[in-house]
């Protein structure tokens, strides 16, 4: 009645009984997930909570899947510093609570004369949505979201021609309503794919992004067209998925310039082989990130190690983690290459200090740096 909206965490008993303050219904309780995105195994969970937010997950092999926050040891010396400040890694919602208060915070600085009422209202309604099942309110707090008033970004649909001998993109065109036509091409053979941009920035086959092929990402059929036969394809546009089995050269997955993919290493599958066309001389960047994200760091599911080998499997380059000195352990490459046929290969990192770990990853491939 102060005017003021309370938040509070819903509490860490892994359990549905009811916790104070968050059980009031004029408090916004608040429940953890993890780096998937679903509920942390030590979170409470019920139908009075309200809302969720990132409070980071104990059950990762080595505890590493936690919140940074800035943290303080309380020291006297020297004076009169009362403290030294550090960084460290929590868990629990007392994580995920600061998360929703922090969004809250913005929106009152974006618009004071909101009420408290009004703020619960747009925080629950521009939530990332989440399974009824996790049992923590409708979703995940959204801070662009709930800021813009919009639940997610502008997205149009484009499609490319891309040469099938040499993987260069020959035409693009937008695709309204996902109707298409590729007019003008010269004669040959044509992987048709297609992806979303965001916000009308034309930009395709990036990672978290939907993008498909004619045929299937990882190997698309090629359409050919002359003068006086042109082809058709109508096909579906997804989140790319890698092609099993792909842990040998022989099997490499088509990866394309410009193009994303979501693949995982798991119990015998040790290695991910990606077959890569580069169509003229140039700078070309690969890149592996995590899967909700292009996060690097704590949350990132798998260390990954990068190879880029030349059509003869020999060795061109390698990189391990791009930084892990500032907790960038992802893997980039960016290298001058000759046109030709390369392949990725991907293998499991040291998971920080525990060894070799399987999990999921994005790898892309890209133009420039």
């Amino acid at each position: 009645n102060g005017g003021v909206l309370v938040v509070a965490s819903a509490g860490n008993n892994a359990n549905s009984v009811a916790s104070c303050p968050g059980f009031y219904d004029e408090v916004l309780a608040v429940g953890a997930v993890g780096p998937t995105g679903t509920r942390s195994s030590f979170s409470n969970f019920g139908s009075w909570v309200d809302i969720a937010a990132p409070g980071g997950e104990t059950n990762a092999p080595d505890g590493t899947y936690g919140i940074f926050s800035t943290v303080c040891d309380f020291a006297t010396t020297p004076p009169p510093s009362p403290c030294t400040p550090t960084y460290a890694r929590y868990f629990g919602t007392s994580m995920a609570a600061p998360h929703v208060a922090g969004v809250a915070a913005l929106l009152l600085a974006q618009d004071p004369s909101l009420t408290p009422a009004q703020l619960r209202t747009r925080l629950l309604t521009y939530a990332t949505p989440i399974s009824p099942s996790q049992q923590i309110g409708p979703g995940i707090v959204n801070a662009r979201a709930a800021l813009t008033q919009s639940l997610a970004l502008a997205r149009s649909i484009r499609v490319r021609a891309v040469d099938a001998a040499t993987g260069a993109i020959v035409a693009e065109v937008a695709a309204p309503g996902g109707n298409y036509t590729l007019g003008a091409l010269p004669d040959g053979n044509y992987f048709v794919v297609a992806g979303e941009d965001e916000a009308g920035d034309g930009q395709i086959g990036r990672p978290n992004r939907r993008f498909g092929a004619y045929g299937g990402i990882s190997s698309p059929t090629p359409l050919s067209v002359s003068t006086t036969t042109g082809g058709f394809a109508a096909f579906s546009v997804g989140y790319p998925v890698e092609q099993e089995p792909n842990a040998t050269p022989a099997g490499a997955s088509l990866l394309m310039i410009g193009g994303a993919v979501q693949a995982s290493i798991t119990g015998p599958d040790a290695v991910d082989y990606f077959r890569i066309m580069v169509p003229a001389n140039g700078t070309y960047t690969f890149e592996t990130s995590g899967w909700f994200g292009n996060f690097c760091s704590y949350a990132l599911d798998m260390n990954t190690t990068l190879d880029l080998l030349d059509q003869n499997q020999v060795p061109v380059a390698q990189v391990v983690d791009n930084a892990a000195g500032n907790n960038d352990f992802c893997s980039r490459i960016t290298i001058l290459l000759n046109p030709g046929t390369y392949f990725l290969r991907v293998t499991p990192g040291d998971f920080f200090g525990t060894g070799l770990h399987s999990g999921r990853y994005i790898l892309s491939a890209r133009s420039g740096p």
